[in-house]
Parts: C-alpha cells; structure tokens; sequence
C-alpha cells in the first residue's frame, strides 16, 4: 500500500458548466471540470496569466468527485455574427449548466512543498476564483488541508468521479439497484483537454485525453491500479 500527501478542497457555487469544445450552438457540459479547469483554478489563487501556468501541467496530478449537486439546466444565449458587408445573422447558443454543484479536488505534486504553497494561495487568492465561466464564481468550503491518501489493495466501488482512462479496454463489473435498475446513468468516456499551450500571441491550443466520467452507477474495476482514498473519498489521479 503506497501512500502520498495530497492537498483536498472543496469546492461550491451556484451554476458551473464546463464547455465540451466540440460543441457550437449547443454547448453541453463536462460533469466534471477538466485537469486545464482545476490547474487554471490554482493559477488564479497563485496569480499566474495562462501562458505561465504549463509547468504546472507536469507538476501537477488531479482527482475530483462531484460530492453533490441540485439541479440542471439550459442557459439560451442569442448572438449575431457579422459577415463583412453580407446581412448580419443571429443565432442561439444553448449551454448546459449544473446548478449549486459541489466537488471535492485532490492535488498531488511531484515536489510535495508545492502543496503548501498551493494551500496558501487558496487561503489568499489573488485573482477571483471561477467556475469554468468567468462569470460562475466558486467559494471554497472550509479549509484546504494536505491529507494522506494512499493506494487501495482491493478495487472499491466507484461512483460521480473521473477515471483516466476508458473502460473499453478494463474489465469490471456494475452494481444496480434491485427496484429502479434502469434509472441509472451509464458511465461515458469522453475526450477532456488536460494541457493547453499558448504560443507568443497568445493562441492557445489544447491536448486532449480519453477519460471516463463515472455517475450513479457504481462500477468496480478487477484492479485496483490507480485508485486512491483518504478514508472519506476515492477517486483517480488524472
């Protein structure tokens, strides 16, 4: 059993969403906010601009779970687009967002005095901190600790948190309910950015990778590699 610090925060709010990129007037959200989300989160409470948060990237290793959430809903934005001298058109964008959702975040470092850095600046941010949107601020509840977690010897059952990786390949079983086995949410692997470069312009281009959002429906991978607990949480590092 292998065990390592981590720095755990949770975090609220009111709406968060979460943009899929590969959506244009329909816009659907991620569950769960992407590795570039959260590193993008800790470089607003250290005050760094985008273009000096990539060595963070590698420093770096994330785990979220969705501890809870109220509610969904679709945002209806109406925009027009100007066409040189052709006649302007206008549009509606839709974009989905959670409603009072609240995740708990583990940071893992390859240089562990990181993470009391990390902790001092989520204490005293200097730039506001957000929720995907500019406009959807987060609050963090209660403080940011740096807690043990540690590796599990037996594969537990995993449910509302990410795993970086697909199931396609993985062997593993579900656990449905006896009276509504229907009602569940399949897990759904999905294409996340986990790094984004910006060029001296400015221009920012994305890296994606194959993760697997995992809801209600609890699954429970053959092994256990990967998976991490405080006692309270497990989850995966992306």
């Amino acid at each position: 059993m292998e065990q390592i610090n981590a720095l755990r925060f949770v975090i609220e709010g009111s709406f968060c969403s979460f943009r899929d990129p590969n959506g244009a007037k329909y816009q659907q959200t991620y569950w769960f906010p992407p590795k570039t989300t959260v590193i993008g989160f800790l470089g607003s409470a250290l005050g760094l601009e985008p273009p000096e948060l990539e060595p963070l990237y590698d420093l770096l290793r994330v785990g979220v779970v969705l501890e809870s959430w109220q509610g969904f809903a679709r945002d209806l934005w109406g925009y027009t687009k100007l066409k040189g001298s052709a006649k302007a058109e206008s549009a509606v964008v839709i974009r989905e967002l959670i409603y009072q959702p609240r995740y708990a975040i583990f940071v893992s470092a390859s240089d562990e005095t990181e993470l009391t850095k990390l902790q001092s600046a989520l204490l005293d941010p200097v730039f506001a901190l957000r929720f995907g949107r500019g406009e959807d601020l987060a609050i963090i509840d209660g403080q940011p600790e740096i807690v043990q977690v540690e590796s599990m010897d037996e594969s537990p059952w995993l449910s509302w948190t990410l795993l970086p990786f697909t199931l396609q390949n993985q062997k593993y079983m579900f656990q449905l309910a006896e009276n509504q086995p229907l009602r569940h949410r399949l897990p759904i692997p999905t294409r996340m950015p986990v790094r984004l470069r910006y060029d001296k312009n400015w221009v920012r281009t994305a890296e994606f990778s194959w993760v697997t959002q995992v809801f209600d429906l609890p699954i429970k991978l053959v092994s256990s590699e990967g998976i991490w607990t405080d006692g309270q949480y497990t989850f995966s590092f992306i």
